[in-house]
């Protein structure tokens, strides 16, 4: 379903796998986005494909406040690291996705599948995105 989320200085945003969006900003905002593929977490994660992540973070409870903050550090570090550039940097990013991970698992996985289709009958469509997940350079693992 389209939804619109308004997002300012330190909110944070997940979207799960073919989940189409487009992005609206001023020009002086910068943006962080971390893609994971599917390859990674198919080697770090084997339910995967059987959940879904729903994190919003202004609509998450006080409760789960310290994971916002943990992952709100991770994303810094791996800005940190990606600047830096040496020779620990891929094994330093894949602790802290992995770590970013343990804390979606824990606290913020719903029922539902990422192998939902995007409700499109267009499969061009999906081949394109297949091959964009393949192909991506964000930072890449």
């Amino acid at each position: 379903s389209d939804r619109f989320y308004d997002l300012l200085e330190n909110d944070l945003l997940v979207l799960n796998r073919n989940q189409l969006y487009q992005m609206e900003g001023q020009e002086d905002n910068k943006v962080m986005i971390l893609s994971i593929s599917d390859k990674f977490m198919n080697d770090h994660y084997r339910e995967y494909y059987n959940q879904q992540f729903e994190c919003y973070s202004r609509e998450i409870d006080l409760g789960r406040e310290k994971m916002l903050n943990a992952i709100r550090k991770l994303l810094a570090n791996m800005m940190v690291s990606y600047y830096r550039q040496d020779e620990c940097y891929d094994l330093e990013v894949t602790s802290y996705i992995c770590q970013l991970l343990l804390i979606l698992i824990r606290g913020f996985k719903k029922k539902g599948s990422v192998i939902q289709k995007i409700d499109t009958s267009d499969k061009r469509l999906l081949q394109i995105i297949d091959y964009m997940e393949a192909t991506s350079s964000t930072i890449k693992l």
